[in-house]
């Protein structure tokens, strides 16, 4: 399981086991999540290896999609799974909003 791989989940065998956290949810951000799933976070090849494209010396939107692919990272980066529990629980009208499991 790739989400065990990256070091985000536990594994405990045997009639009472199952998968945990590796991590406080505050530890963990979607960036991690994202990367363990799909690999690295890039919007196109070129923004990060400039070989893969022929033209990526002389392209004017390659700075462009930089930094589109600057701020997808950036909040990937600053949300956490905690941040998602939180806006889901928001969402589904809870009043009381956990910080840790």
């Amino acid at each position: 399981m790739a989400l065990r791989r990256a070091g985000l989940l536990e594994a405990e065998r045997g009639p009472l086991g199952g998968y945990r956290l590796a991590q406080p949810p505050s530890g963990i951000a979607a960036r991690d999540i994202v990367e363990a799933v799909d690999g690295p976070v890039d919007i196109l090849d070129c923004v990060h290896d400039p070989a893969a494209c022929e033209r990526a010396a002389g392209c004017a939107a390659r700075d462009l999609w930089q930094q589109v692919d600057d701020a997808i990272i950036s909040v990937l980066e600053k949300t956490t799974l905690a941040d998602l529990r939180e806006r889901h629980l928001v969402a589904q009208g809870a009043t009381a909003v956990c910080y840790e499991i």
